[in-house]
């Protein structure tokens, strides 16, 4: 599990995303450029992550 955020979001900071690990102790947390609507801010870079993520996550995985 990843954990996304703004680097600039004054509503959710650096230790609310941090938070997350008390419900998945191995979460990585990735910060864009952006505040609280990052995700509309930085669209493509956030699906490109994502699919990354996604791709990594099946590697050695049977089809």
């Amino acid at each position: 599990m990843t954990v996304l955020g703004g680097r600039e979001d004054a509503l959710v900071g650096p230790a609310d995303l941090l938070r997350w690990r008390e419900y998945a102790p191995l979460a990585g947390v990735r910060t864009f450029d952006g505040g609280h609507f990052y995700l509309t801010e930085r669209g493509p870079g956030v699906v490109d992550h994502i699919a990354a993520e996604l791709a990594g996550s099946l590697v050695g995985t049977p089809a």
